[in-house]
């Protein structure tokens, strides 16, 4: 019994195409068809006729996404286009990872073909950093990052041979390489063993440097580095600023040869960084940011495990770290959060409550921050005991704050008025609604008060 491939309609009478579609299915198909394989066709010529790399992945992309929509089309038994659809897939697939190598490659050779004519090494290092900062690009983008390992181990040791013989001076809190074209701020490791240094460009891609018993070991080509500190064993942590008008950031560790050990990118501003003396910990901190889960944190990571270890609310730069083979202990405000590696947090309690007392130190108008961010992540009802205990605590002592501005206390009345609301003493939360309006009358709880104060009424 005929039966149409798309639509699945049968019948003794139904007339079918030669692509085995229903007189309704066929001139829908046949047009969709026609189309991707226009688009497909017209990607290819420019594929392999274009010489901007960038344009000819964009339309890689473009073929195998179009590709894609003919095989939902191959699977029904419809015929579409030849070559095949998954084959197109798999070419397309394969050929981004070729442009990419051979784009890289040809870009290396051509640098070093031009080294004997150079009178200046500091040309053909920029050149190089140029090349090392594509590998950082497009390696991303690579199904086989590693096809890329062998050019940039390439890259990496011509500009080792390049630069171990350059001279650098250090003059204050800056340190100058003239062969390499390059200023930039520094820091010594504990021992004084190590030195890493960074260059912001701001506009064009940046550099860090990292020099050990007076030779250097490495560049690396970041876009924006900033506050880049070393270990007593030649690891970095370095914060990466980023070419964006966004609130973004990377944060990097670095091994002793230049190998990437974490890459970390956050939607929020980056603050400050470290690492510990062995090189065990790193650490980073965000400013705050839209994006709450990156807002505001202490990020700690376990350099060896590539790992992050604990992810802390607050802009604090960690007082102490003690790390051993069980655990990691970060000292913040004065107390202790333990931490096994798989990122548990070993004395959950014990750190709450040495949190929240210490939250009741601050100033006023961080505690309205402070009350405002429990109440946004928490609903009211599930708020724990502890919990409800300290946002009061906090309340009362934002109202009995002197010289403090009566908006900041209409605030504190409103939130203890939610709080009253949640556990369903109506009576408590009219008094806090009504002192929050006679503080404030743009408070914004008009509607919410006249409606309790009838419901208050009538229960009387």
């Amino acid at each position: 019994m005929p039966k149409c491939r798309l639509c699945d309609r049968s019948g003794w009478f139904l007339s079918l195409t030669s692509r085995g579609l229903c007189k309704t299915c066929a001139p829908i198909v046949n047009i969709n068809i026609s189309q991707l394989a226009r688009i497909i066709m017209e990607s290819i010529n420019i594929v392999n006729t274009s010489k901007n790399l960038d344009t000819q992945l964009s339309r890689c992309n473009v073929i195998i996404s179009r590709a894609q929509g003919l095989l939902s089309y191959e699977i029904r038994n419809i015929p579409t286009i030849k070559p095949h659809p998954a084959d197109l897939i798999n070419e397309f697939n394969n050929k981004r990872e070729l442009l990419i190598h051979s784009s890289v490659e040809h870009d290396l050779g051509a640098t070093l073909d031009k080294i004997p004519s150079t009178k200046s090494p500091k040309v053909t290092i920029n050149q190089l950093n140029k090349i090392l900062l594509k590998i950082h690009k497009y390696k991303s983008q690579l199904k086989t990052p590693s096809l890329l390992d062998q050019l940039q181990e390439k890259v990496s040791n011509k500009i080792k041979e390049l630069t171990s013989k350059a001279v650098f001076e250090i003059s204050d809190n800056l340190l100058s390489i003239d062969s390499s074209d390059f200023m930039g701020f520094y820091n010594k490791s504990a021992d004084g063993k190590y030195i890493v240094a960074f260059q912001d460009r701001f506009s064009s891609p940046g550099k860090v440097v990292l020099i050990h018993n007076d030779r250097i070991l490495y560049f690396i080509v970041m876009e924006r580095p900033n506050d880049a500190f070393v270990s007593n064993d030649g690891t970095v942590a370095v914060n990466d600023w980023l070419f964006t008008d966004d609130l973004a950031g990377a944060f990097y560790v670095v091994s002793p040869e230049g190998r990437i050990l974490i890459k970390h990118k956050v939607e929020a501003n980056l603050n400050h960084c470290g690492i510990t003396a062995d090189g065990q910990i790193a650490w980073c901190n965000t400013c705050t940011s839209d994006c709450q889960p990156d807002s505001d944190k202490l990020l700690v990571f376990s350099a060896p495990k590539a790992s992050l270890i604990a992810k802390i609310e607050g802009r604090v730069d960690p007082e102490e770290i003690i790390a051993n083979e069980q655990e990691v202990s970060i000292k913040i405000r004065g107390y202790y959060e333990r931490y096994d590696y798989n990122g548990n947090l070993l004395n959950a309690e014990e750190a709450q409550d040495a949190y929240y007392s210490y939250l009741l130190t601050t100033s006023p108008y961080e505690l309205i921050k402070i009350v405002r961010s429990i109440l946004r992540d928490s609903d009211l009802p599930r708020l724990s005991d502890q919990q409800f205990r300290i946002v009061r605590s906090i309340l009362l002592k934002i109202i009995n704050e002197q010289n403090l501005d009566n908006s900041y206390k209409a605030q504190a009345h409103r939130f203890l008025g939610d709080l009253s609301h949640s556990i369903e003493d109506i009576e408590s939360t009219i008094v806090h609604y009504r002192n929050a309006l006679s503080l404030d009358p743009k408070v914004g709880i008009k509607t919410t008060l006249a409606k309790l104060e009838k419901q208050f009424l009538k229960s009387i």
